[in-house]
């Protein structure tokens, strides 16, 4: 079920030179902190900006980006430091004023950005470079694009979440103990999915309209997800590069390292359960 009506896109575009005038902006429209007089939750992050080089970084070692950087396969030999990220999405097609996505990004060893490669443009940026700061946004635009569609929607909400509740709920009894530990885990998870189907799914839901890409685009994204998707196989079994490992021996990788401890959570919970 679409929810929202077939009502045309009209894009408009609106630069602005500076993140303090994108702020002001944000201000006049309510969209700042309750804090300061707005709608919007104040963050409980009090030193991750998002925009300084180091919150960046942190964005792929300590945040969403995380899951990006957990698939480098190999140990960069690159000049800019053995971590790479890499998010080759320039190919997907955009509407009317808006600018391809896809970045590749690198951090030495000490986990600092060293260098963006910007694939629509063909140029490289490095730090106090002109377009290093615009460089820095499209890989975070790209960042959250790939994740949101990908890892979270089509991964966890649509593979994952979706299959072991209908798979539960068909081929399994009420009393099967599978079934019964399942459903406190995916409670809800199908008016969850058909509210997704009609927000975030069809061409002109919200999903479209905050993307600067064609529904073809988006539906393209869909299929690549589907068609990589790693989502059942054990956390723990994942292969590392040994600079990943490096870092997480020293505790400074917290989404593989602690997402080894959960998955052996959960492990020994299933077993104890069945």
């Amino acid at each position: 079920v679409n929810l929202f009506p077939p009502l045309p896109i009209e894009d408009s575009v609106l630069y602005l030179d500076s993140n303090d005038s994108a702020y002001a902006l944000l201000e006049d429209l309510g969209l700042n902190e309750q804090s300061k007089g707005g709608v919007m939750l104040d963050s409980y992050n009090l030193n991750f900006d998002m925009v300084s080089d180091e919150s960046f970084s942190r964005i792929y070692f300590q945040g969403m980006g995380a899951v990006l950087l957990a698939q480098q396969k190999e140990v960069s030999r690159s000049e800019f430091g053995p971590f790479e990220v890499d998010i080759p999405l320039q190919h997907l097609e955009t509407r009317t004023d808006f600018r391809p996505l896809g970045a590749r990004v690198h951090f030495n060893k000490k986990q600092k950005a060293t260098a963006i490669y910007d694939y629509a443009q063909e140029t490289l940026f490095q730090p106090g470079d002109k377009g290093w700061e615009e460089a820095k946004f499209l890989a975070k635009v790209s960042t959250a694009f790939l994740v949101t569609l990908r890892e979270h929607l089509m991964w966890t909400h649509i593979i994952l979440a979706q299959a072991a509740t209908t798979f539960s709920t068909v081929n399994l009894p009420p009393s099967h103990p599978i079934r019964r530990l399942l459903t406190v885990f995916t409670f809800r998870t199908t008016a969850v999915n058909q509210a997704a189907f009609g927000i975030l799914i069809p061409e002109l839901s919200l999903l479209h309209r905050m993307t600067g890409v064609t529904h073809e685009a988006m539906t393209d994204t869909f299929d690549m997800a589907f068609e990589t998707s790693n989502i059942y196989e054990p956390f723990s079994k994942r292969r590392v590069n040994p600079a990943l490992r490096d870092l997480i021996n020293k505790g400074e990788f917290p989404y593989i390292e602690e997402g080894n401890s959960y998955y052996e959570i959960v492990n020994s919970f299933v077993v104890r359960w069945l």
